[in-house]
């Protein structure tokens, strides 16, 4: 399918499959965004459906040069699959075009590069169409922080625990009987993010990074073990 050029149309800048202005004359770009010409649509208005019309092309976008318009052209021609072009066509001779015809189903996946570890595997591939928010919200954020989350554990427990594989799930803190407040707790704890002496020590010199019962440092590894050995007795 071929999005209808008389409306909406293809994108030629910023990026998109069209742009062509990183391959043509180097102020091609900022001609189609002097003179708006930020589709498709207008390039066929002008150059017709075949984007053959170069003088037309020169003229809209201020380009004297018939050099470069004609090669904008051809990078465009180019771009253009050969049922993507016979649609053009039909489309200048009058065909309508079917607005039933199925939208193409778009696949994503986020580009991880050589990046690797726990919260980047599996490398997820999803249909734009049927995702769920929460999922492309989650894909964005892996792949927006790809390089923060390489190599890095799920949790700062991961190393502690030890087993095959086995890991803290820290969803089961919020279900009843438990109440919200002991749950945040629990979630810091879990997640090492508990303000501390080893960690108040750091800002402020006044404070030591002792343990106040005993002459170990006061880390998040050593209060929680250090509360499950007085729960035991």
């Amino acid at each position: 399918m071929w999005p209808d050029v008389s409306s909406d149309g293809e994108p030629i800048v910023n990026g998109a499959r069209l742009d062509v202005s990183a391959e043509a004359a180097p102020r091609l770009k900022a001609a189609l965004h002097r003179t708006r010409t930020v589709l498709l649509q207008h390039v066929v208005a002008a150059a017709g459906p075949d984007l053959t019309g170069v003088e037309a092309v020169g003229s809209l976008l201020g380009i004297r040069s018939a050099q470069a318009a004609e090669g904008a052209l051809q990078l465009w021609r180019n771009g253009l699959s050969e049922r993507e072009r016979r649609l053009l066509v039909d489309y200048g001779q009058g065909t309508e075009l079917d607005c039933e015809d199925p939208f193409p189903e778009i696949r994503l996946t986020a580009h991880l590069g050589n990046l690797d570890g726990p919260l980047l595997r599996p490398p997820k591939t999803f249909s734009l169409q049927a995702v769920e928010k929460k999922t492309l919200y989650c894909e964005c954020v892996r792949g927006l922080n790809k390089r923060g989350l390489s190599n890095r554990n799920t949790c700062v427990w991961a190393d502690r625990l030890g087993g095959d594989g086995a890991r803290p799930c820290w969803r089961v803190l919020y279900k009843p009987p438990l109440e919200k407040r002991t749950g945040d707790l629990q979630w810091r704890i879990l997640h090492g993010a508990v303000a501390l002496n080893a960690l108040l020590s750091k800002m402020n010199n006044a404070v030591s990074d002792r343990c106040p019962f005993c002459p170990g440092r006061e880390t998040v590894f050593h209060t929680y073990r250090l509360s499950a050995s007085l729960c035991a007795l």
